[in-house]
């Protein structure tokens, strides 16, 4: 069986397009889905980081009341069985940093 001049250049004409677009989109797509995966991996590591600073930043916010509170106690200021005075001072440090609350 033999092919007409003009079905033969078409299939090759086909075959050369078709492989041109491979040999472009393949490179292009690999390097995209690498691309996206790297973008992935930093922006979860930099949301990591930042969470973990603003926990840290909490605990170090929390850390201070504590101390505050205790100096209060430990030095008498108020006396730590007058239950009034007590509940004002936990709330007046809670309200002075809104992180805690």
């Amino acid at each position: 069986m033999q092919l007409g001049l003009g079905t033969l250049l078409s299939t090759v004409t086909l075959l050369t397009v078709l492989i041109t677009a491979a040999l472009v989109y393949l490179p292009r797509y690999l390097t995209a889905t690498r691309n996206i995966s790297d973008t992935v991996c930093e922006l979860d590591r930099q949301i990591s980081s930042q969470v973990a600073s603003e926990i840290e930043r909490l605990f170090l916010s929390a850390q201070g009341s504590v101390q505050a509170l205790r100096t209060v106690l430990f030095q008498r200021v108020i006396s730590s069985t007058d239950a009034a005075k007590r509940e004002f001072l936990f709330l007046a440090h809670l309200e002075s940093d809104p992180s805690l609350t």
